[in-house]
């Protein structure tokens, strides 16, 4: 039992953005994807639950399910 995966751990991802994402609402980015090589694959998050400032345009955006590092990279 302790290898059983806890599905109810939150899933943590590294991406990019275009605006700041806003709290009660979906964010669209881009999420690097590692299963074979690193590619950005586009996502819709679930509904932002917390947004936090962490410098040089990186924010760490948490959903009930999901954690999101996102650098922010508008004109």
């Amino acid at each position: 039992m302790a290898n059983r995966k806890n599905r109810n751990a939150q899933r943590v991802f590294i991406g990019i953005g275009i605006d700041v994402p806003k709290l009660g609402e979906r964010y669209f980015c881009y999420i690097v994807d590692v299963a074979e090589k690193p590619i950005f694959t586009d996502r819709i998050t679930g509904l932002v639950e917390e947004v936090m400032y962490i410098g040089s345009n990186i924010y760490k955006i948490a959903t009930k399910r999901s954690m999101y590092i996102l650098r922010i990279v508008n004109d």
